[in-house]
């Protein structure tokens, strides 16, 4: 397929910013009262925009305008590549226990509509143009009071991840990230919750292990190993997999009848989640099985090995089950 060249600029609300930065290729930028230099501006927007490079499809940019559906496509793509960036400043700044502080999604603006611009790179008889329409009929807004940002400090994984890193790891990261952005999103709790569990689930690759198999790796990856953190982690998991996910899954409860904050549940996956990546960053992992491998030689220390079996024995003897043998 042909592809085009092109920087897309897209704006959307309950977003603030009052300086200018980058992630990466992505440039954030500030709304027209603030900006210092706003005969840089490549957008028409009067209010913060998103601006960065991307090839887009040849013939469907030739079908703009002919028909909503066609100028649909064009957006949504372009959307698709903003949330990227958008996914590293939820990384950094977001928190499902302070939901009003979460952006809209990329080039959603409070009217319902999604806007874009597209400057054609180089030479070329298409000309640059401005789209918007309700692109995805159904979606989430915030309506208190949005994400305020003055700059976003980099990381280095999440930015080759844009770039296009695409290790086994660096592949279920990108999976990853996007899961946590629909997470923040659903319209549901219990849709919320089970998302970032699964989420977590997939970064990590625990195989087909359950029961405590599977809460102590997750565990040992979460805490890096650390001895102190890895009880309260594993005591936590538990108490999430167990009490609350194994009752939204298979009781068919939903979280009011449970004795569980979903906003705190939902954020103490998505700490997983991140320690998760940022382990995978610290310790420079590119594959599931160095991921195992490292969880391995955490599992197998005699002081971690005494932590899980104290708590695996405790846990059990409070719920009157048989104690699990769990071997690493």
């Amino acid at each position: 397929m042909q592809k085009f060249g092109a920087r897309l600029s897209c704006r959307w609300d309950a977003f603030f910013i009052e300086k200018s930065f980058s992630i990466g290729d992505y440039r954030f930028v500030c709304r027209r009262e603030f900006d210092k230099f706003p005969e840089e501006r490549l957008g028409d927007f009067d209010t913060e925009y998103l601006e960065f490079d991307a090839n887009l499809s040849y013939p469907d940019l030739l079908r703009i305008n002919r028909t909503v559906a066609h100028n649909d496509i064009v957006i949504n793509k372009c959307l698709s590549l903003a949330e990227h960036a958008m996914d590293v400043v939820r990384y950094q700044f977001c928190s499902f226990v302070r939901p009003e502080f979460t952006p809209n999604p990329a080039g959603q603006q409070a009217n319902g509509l999604y806007a874009i611009e597209i400057i054609p790179d180089g030479s070329t008889h298409l000309k640059a143009c401005s789209l918007s329409g309700i692109s995805r009929p159904m979606s989430m807004s915030n309506n208190w009071l949005g994400l305020e940002v003055e700059g976003s400090p980099s990381r280095t994984l999440l930015l080759g991840i844009m770039a296009g890193r695409s290790d086994e790891l660096g592949i279920s990261v990108r999976t990853t990230l996007r899961g946590c952005r629909q997470s923040f999103y659903a319209l549901g709790d219990e849709s919320k919750f089970l998302n970032l569990v699964f989420a977590l689930d997939g970064l990590a690759h625990p195989k087909a292990w359950k029961g405590w198999k599977h809460r102590t790796y997750l565990a040992a990856l979460i805490s890096h190993g650390n001895k102190s953190q890895f009880s309260k982690i594993l005591l936590r998991y538990d108490e999430l997999y167990t009490e609350v996910r194994n009752k939204l899954v298979h009781g068919g409860k939903d979280f009011y009848e449970l004795d569980y904050e979903p906003n705190k549940s939902c954020d103490d996956i998505y700490e997983y989640i991140k320690s998760v990546i940022d382990l995978i960053q610290l310790q420079s992992l590119s594959t599931v099985k160095e991921l195992h491998n490292y969880a391995h030689n955490v599992l197998v220390r005699p002081e971690i090995s005494a932590i899980y079996t104290k708590v695996i024995q405790e846990v059990s003897a409070q719920r009157g089950t048989p104690t699990p043998i769990v071997s690493w």
